[in-house]
């Protein structure tokens, strides 16, 4: 009689083991492989239905328009390596919004064994055109004639064109025709204290009289014309988006007309932002010029405390980049996506 091997059972349950954890392993292979292209995918895809829902908004009210925009920027930002035939589906919940969603079955490389040959991948987004309530916010220090006439307090009336004022009074003009529909404006400038030039309204002639009246000279108070920006865009009421274009050559050192050093200006400029910011107002924030003679780090914090968007624009082609930029994203605000 044949001894029976007493190891003979621990070994077949070796075997099954090991082919159970093969499996296993491979099942989350599959995973991790597929579930890495999944995710990719989903997000290129969020990314792209983002895009055309903003465009598509940026035209409406013509939806006709709007709809070949939106689904030509899903044609141009998708991945069409993961997904190479698709089409967008682009409504309209209200004559203000856009809809856009796309889906389609993703092919998968691995998780086929497990019986998953193809996932689901889909996105929607919506956005919304405002007409928004804005305040304009330009620099008129005596900084904003160093180049035509030297760095000083005062700009001499002369019947030479102050530069960079005069470049700067130019794209402001485009700014406030860039931003379409039926925005309200409102007009602060400062110096050594802030001016109210034109209250809100919408009427850009108005808007556009006030920015050829506007004479560079003196110091620079930007906390001082933050706030009364504030008190104006606060006085509409509604839905629309609240924002705040802010301008400077240089940095503060005025508070309501109070020499108050540049430390203490530059901290009630961030303190106005701040109450800014509980008020669910935006500020942009535009640097111009001399980087020299600018603090970037302050108005990028003003910016992000309001969820604006800080630029630097050395020239006069550079600032007209920026104020379209900030026209384009005034208008149309993403409202839902999924």
């Amino acid at each position: 009689m044949t001894p029976r091997n007493p190891h003979s059972k621990q070994g077949g349950f070796v075997v099954v083991l090991a082919a159970l954890l093969l499996v296993v392993i491979m099942a989350m292979a599959a995973l991790v492989a597929d579930g890495g292209l999944l995710l990719m995918a989903r997000t290129d895809l969020s990314n792209a239905v983002d895009l055309a829902a903003i465009a598509g908004a940026a035209e409406l009210p013509d939806q006709t328009v709007a709809a070949s925009i939106a689904s030509s920027y899903v044609e141009m930002n998708a991945n069409r390596l993961m997904y190479p035939e698709f089409t967008p589906i682009v409504t309209f919940p209200t004559t203000r919004s856009v809809r856009v969603e796309a889906g389609l079955p993703l092919s998968t490389s691995f998780l086929g064994v497990l019986g998953l040959s193809s996932l689901d991948v889909g996105a929607e987004a919506e956005a919304t055109r405002f007409d928004p309530d804005v305040v304009l916010i330009i620099d008129r220090s005596g900084s904003m004639c160093r180049e035509s006439h030297g760095l000083s307090d005062t700009c001499p009336d002369d019947g030479t064109p102050w530069q960079p004022f005069t470049a700067i009074q130019a794209t402001a003009h485009d700014f406030i025709d860039q931003i379409s529909g039926e925005p309200q404006f409102a007009l602060i400038s400062y110096s050594t204290t802030a001016f109210l030039d034109v209250t809100p309204t919408t009427s850009r002639g108005l808007i556009h009289a006030g920015i050829d009246k506007l004479v560079p000279g003196g110091y620079t108070d930007i906390a001082g014309a933050v706030t009364m920006a504030i008190d104006q865009v606060l006085l509409t009421l509604g839905p629309n988006p609240k924002l705040i274009v802010l301008l400077t050559d240089g940095v503060p050192n005025r508070v309501n007309g109070a020499d108050v050093g540049e430390e203490a200006a530059t901290q009630a400029v961030l303190d106005v932002a701040a109450y800014a910011a509980e008020q669910g107002i935006i500020i942009h924030g535009i640097n111009y010029g001399d980087e020299s003679y600018v603090d970037n780090n302050l108005m990028r914090q003003v910016a992000a405390t309001t969820e604006g968007a800080f630029y630097f624009a050395p020239d006069e082609e550079s600032l007209g980049m920026v104020y379209t930029d900030i026209a384009d994203r005034a208008i149309v605000r993403l409202t839902y996506v999924d």
